[in-house]
């Protein structure tokens, strides 16, 4: 719950250091610290879990008590912290450490708001995170300034509905190791359309085979596969997009063309929902999303049917560079009194270092940020009793068997994933309804996909998407 007591100050203009312990209760012997974040469900449980036991353990050791506070959504938590930035008054006690990625944490740096954190950690320590892990948090790229401590991380996966796929392979004699690509999903695609479009007298009415939750990820992961930078830093940290013809190809023939014509899965958010419904047969999701891949398939009040859940690594583009996402937001520490960030820290070692980030990181649903817990025997060496679901398992190998990709911590970082996406499916929807509409009228596929589909429907899509994407990175200068 968000706290509902109101500041009744304003944050003089620049930085938290001259203001360190507004709106922050005032203390004895113990140093109470205050951490802003976003889990919900498992991974709330989690972190609840792990602040009772350091404010009961290490914490009444060395006098420090953490108290959590949900801020909502990340969308949420970037606003309070952005209306902070402002000098606007906002709700609860001001947070001492705050969740959050690089995009976030470089608009605060550059406001002289955050922690160096470097000089609390020895060589050793810091020696222990994974390397990839703790350079997202080097917003400089040196070792001697991090601003984001690594807690938990995740990748992408591949979430199967084998109950399902057991059916459709038997039948058609799909093969599972075509899911390891785009174009290989694309064509199993085709093939599921087709298979249940069969089953029924309607014309025309098959079922979408996949779904990705991330379309962001798909373009950024696509591009480094390809070996280019999609997104990157320009003059001042402002966004620079790079849209080449050779990546819009490869996603013209893997992504676009499979979704206008209803072989991948539009509307649900996220595509565990769809699963639910039968809508589709499997999607990319994060590694820490395993809880929400449903039971069962419920297509009616009367009809439903248990399923079980196949976690695969998440397809690549044919001949693409071994590269995948990394995810999971970091911890920085907002500047206050030396007290204050000597005990912020403090904790923050603890629960990243050791059995304590295992527990925490595998039982909300991620990955541990050390490399001593960098594949399934390291962590049952450690912790013997701890469950690993498959998800974990197969991002733990992804991890292992990848260069780990992060987009940089532009300006508006933000804006540009939500720009990003937007631009990506409104034309391709557009599409998508006009094909349906002409199918709905009778016409057959390839009637209805006239000057769609075509090399000047790519032209077109092309350009427009290119301007778009260019145009969203001038807007935010």
């Amino acid at each position: 719950m968000r706290r509902i007591r109101v500041l009744a100050l304003l944050l003089l203009s620049g930085a938290l250091v001259a203001c360190g312990h507004a709106g922050r209760r005032e203390t004895g012997t113990v140093e109470k610290i205050t951490l802003w974040h976003y889990y919900k469900g498992e991974q709330k449980k989690s972190l609840d879990a792990a602040l009772k036991q350091y404010n009961e353990g290490e914490g009444r050791k060395h006098g420090i008590e953490v108290d959590a506070v949900c801020s909502g959504s990340l969308f949420d938590l970037e606003n309070d912290i952005s209306a902070i930035m402002e000098n606007h008054p906002v709700s609860g006690e001001l947070p001492n450490i705050i969740m959050c990625y690089s995009g976030l944490a470089n608009r605060l740096d550059k406001r002289g708001m955050l922690e160096n954190l470097a000089p609390y950690f020895t060589g050793a320590e810091l020696e222990r995170f994974v390397d990839s892990y703790l350079s997202e948090g080097m917003l400089s790229g040196s070792r001697k300034d991090i601003k984001i401590l690594p807690l938990a991380k995740s990748t992408e996966v591949l979430y199967l509905n084998e109950t399902d796929w057991e059916r459709f392979s038997e039948e058609t004699g799909a093969e599972l190791g075509k899911l390891s690509t785009m174009e290989g999903i694309a064509e199993l695609s085709e093939l599921y359309y087709r298979w249940t479009d069969e089953k029924t007298p309607e014309p025309n009415d098959g079922k979408a085979f996949f779904g990705r939750d991330d379309i962001p990820n798909f373009l950024y992961i696509s591009g480094k596969q390809l070996g280019i930078d999609v997104l990157s830093a320009g003059e001042g940290d402002h966004a620079a997009i790079n849209f080449p013809r050779q990546l819009a190809e490869r996603l013209w023939q893997s992504y676009y063309i499979p979704y206008i014509k209803g072989y991948f899965a539009s509307g649900a958010r996220y595509h565990s929902d769809d699963i639910k419904t039968g809508n589709v047969l499997c999607y990319v999701s994060s590694s820490a999303g395993a809880s929400y891949f449903p039971k069962r398939v419920i297509l009616s009040d009367t009809e439903r049917y248990p399923i079980q859940c196949r976690v695969l690594a998440a397809p690549k583009l044919a001949g693409g560079m071994d590269f995948a996402i990394q995810q999971g937001a970091g911890m920085a520490v907002l500047k206050g009194s030396k007290a204050e960030a000597a005990a912020a820290v403090e904790f923050l070692k603890w629960l990243s270092g050791g059995t304590q980030n295992i527990r925490f990181a595998v039982n909300a649903g991620y990955l541990p940020v050390e490399k001593t817990a960098a594949s399934e025997a390291e962590i049952l060496a450690a912790v013997p009793e701890i469950r690993l679901t498959d998800a974990i398992q197969v991002g733990l190998e992804t991890v292992q068997d990848n260069e780990l990709y992060t987009t940089p911590p532009v300006q508006n970082a933000g804006r540009i994933r939500k720009g990003v996406g937007r631009i990506l499916s409104e034309q391709a929807e557009e599409n998508r309804r006009l094909l349906s509409e002409r199918l709905a009228a009778g016409q057959s596929m390839e009637a209805a996909e006239a000057g769609l589909t075509g090399e000047e429907s790519f032209e077109r899509w092309y350009n427009t998407v290119s301007e778009k994407l260019q145009g969203l990175a001038a807007s935010e200068d």
